[in-house]
């Protein structure tokens, strides 16, 4: 009897349907176009981590914001790449270091490097927080993602190449955006932050950053949308395009000394 028992328990084992842990969904970044908005005023006071702070955490004030995000399909030559995840957007905020930062250099690639590129970095200018973004009179809801603080290239040279962008304004307005050339801007890296009371999260993706250009030509358009980040919402007033963010990986980095 118990050896029967075990040849039917065998049997069960064999044929029930398995069973795995589900895996957590796989993080991965879009391209992302800025458009500029009418300056709105703003004032924090937050504490900033990122890979290129030694285990530091720095102060900085946030203040104005300057540009909202959009996911953005993009077309370059032979590759084409589609949004991923529609309904994260950035805020990007002005951001000033309590006391003077390194000057950096990184080396990357991405897109639209054919061979390891190295930028000169300035000072950090930009903090770009996770938002969700509709269009009036829809309210926004929060979106989840790492935050970005965003440092100036230095010496940019404007280089001319062929993208076609598409996101969701340029759906609204019905005309996709032809570009004819890139300039450097800014690159980006995921950072933590602390501000008031709030809970620190992990980050998301601490390998992947961003390359920021700056676009040619410029597309004007005037529209209205509502955002949501963790300093509040916002009525943001979008007046043209101005930048794309280039998802990039493979990076090195040391202070412009070579120190």
């Amino acid at each position: 009897m118990r050896k029967g028992l075990l040849s039917l328990l065998a049997v069960a084992l064999l044929t029930a349907p398995a069973v795995f842990a589900q895996q957590p969904a796989e993080h991965k970044l879009d391209h992302f176009k800025f458009w500029a908005v009418l300056p709105v005023p703003f004032s924090a006071e937050v504490a900033l981590l990122g890979p290129f702070d030694n285990g530091q955490w720095w102060n900085a004030d946030a203040s104005s914001i300057l540009y909202i995000a959009n996911p953005t399909n993009k077309i370059h030559g032979d590759h084409k790449t589609k949004i991923e995840n529609p309904n994260l957007h950035y805020v990007a905020y002005s951001l000033k270091a309590a006391k003077p930062q390194p000057a950096r250099e990184v080396t990357f690639q991405n897109q639209f490097t054919t061979q390891p590129e190295t930028w000169k970095l300035g000072a950090p200018t930009l903090l770009l927080l996770p938002a969700g973004k509709e269009f009036l009179p829809k309210p926004a809801e929060k979106q989840n993602g790492d935050h970005f603080v965003c440092y100036a290239a230095l010496s940019p040279a404007t280089f001319p190449l062929k993208v076609t962008l598409q996101d969701e304004f340029d759906v609204k307005r019905n005309k996709d955006e032809v570009l004819k050339g890139l300039q450097p801007a800014y690159f980006c890296a995921p950072a933590q932050k602390k501000h008031a009371k709030e809970v620190v999260p992990p980050l998301l993706d601490a390998k992947t950053f961003l390359a920021v250009y700056k676009l040619f030509p410029q597309d004007m358009w005037n529209w209205r949308v509502n955002t949501l980040d963790q300093f509040g919402d916002r009525r943001l007033d979008v007046i043209g395009s101005r930048l794309l963010a280039v998802p990039t990986t493979k990076v090195d980095w040391k202070s412009a000394a070579g120190k």
